[in-house]
């Protein structure tokens, strides 16, 4: 009973590469944070969308 146990997970996602999901959202993200910048912060999501 005085054994510990190590718990090992199947694979570790931190050590993955970045997805391409994940790589295009962070790209959206800067092109949205620099439309939203350079309109004064008066353009919502809606019309970030449709520019």
């Amino acid at each position: 009973m005085g054994q510990g146990f190590q718990v090992r997970l199947p694979h570790d996602w931190r050590a993955r590469p970045e997805s391409a999901t994940a790589i295009r959202r962070r790209e959206l993200a800067g092109h949205i944070k620099k439309i939203f910048d350079e309109s004064d912060g008066i353009y919502g999501y809606r019309r970030v969308a449709a520019t």
